[in-house]
Order: C-alpha cells, then structure tokens, then sequence
C-alpha cells in the first residue's frame, strides 16, 4: 500500500470492533518492529498482537481513514491490568501504533488530542 496523502489523513477515532482486532495487531507490530523497536522475535511482540487481552482489559481506539484502519491505541484507568503507570484520578495511553503507509501524517496526534479532551470530560480524571 502507498503512503497515504496528507488530504487522506483526517482520521475518524472511535471505538474499536472485534472486526478490528486482526488489522489492529497487524499494524501494532508492522509499527513497532518495522520501526526498530522491538526485534520480530522479542517476547512483547506477542503482547502487541493480544487484541482481545487489550480489548478486555482497556478501551481499545482506532482511526480510521477512509474506511481504513490506520492506528490503535489502548487507554486505560489507573489499576487496571493494563496500567504501568497511571496512578488514582490518571488515566494513561499504551500501545499508540501507526501502519507505516500512514505514517507522518499527524494522525498519532490526532489520537492524543482525543484521548485528552475525552479525560477532560471524566469527573475523576
């Protein structure tokens, strides 16, 4: 696939679906070995493409460009099985992942800026 155009890039960010999960791991791991990473063989990539596990355990997010999956992210509250860091009244952001074909199109930023107006409209966060 071609690197998408700037006028491609503006991203819908929503809720994923299980028809996601596959696209999602795909291009969780293209991104981060493909982006020198982790090595094809490290133990977290397998993490990478545990969509269900992150499904279950954080609010899975993606943008799409015109009708295409082109970045994940997992968002997760403190305590959380999926929280490293994120302490009580946080909320924190984890495996942010472009497909290469759409990299550098600000489409990363896209997804933070989200993720922040999102936890400005939480109570507890």
């Amino acid at each position: 696939m071609s690197k998408a155009s700037p006028a491609r890039a503006v991203p819908t960010i929503r809720a994923a679906q299980r028809s996601d999960w596959d696209r999602i791991a795909e291009l969780t791991v293209q991104a981060y070995v493909g982006g020198g990473f982790l090595e094809a063989g490290d133990e977290y990539v397998g993490h990478l493409a545990d969509v269900p596990r992150r499904a279950a355990e954080s609010h899975v997010l993606v943008a799409e460009v015109d009708g295409a999956v082109a970045a994940s992210v997992a968002v997760t509250e403190a305590g959380s099985a999926m929280a490293e860091v994120a302490r009580a009244g946080e909320i924190e952001f984890r495996m942010l992942a472009v497909a290469p074909e759409f990299q550098g199109l600000g489409i990363a930023r896209r997804i933070v800026w989200h993720i922040l107006a999102a936890a400005e409209q939480q109570e507890n966060v």
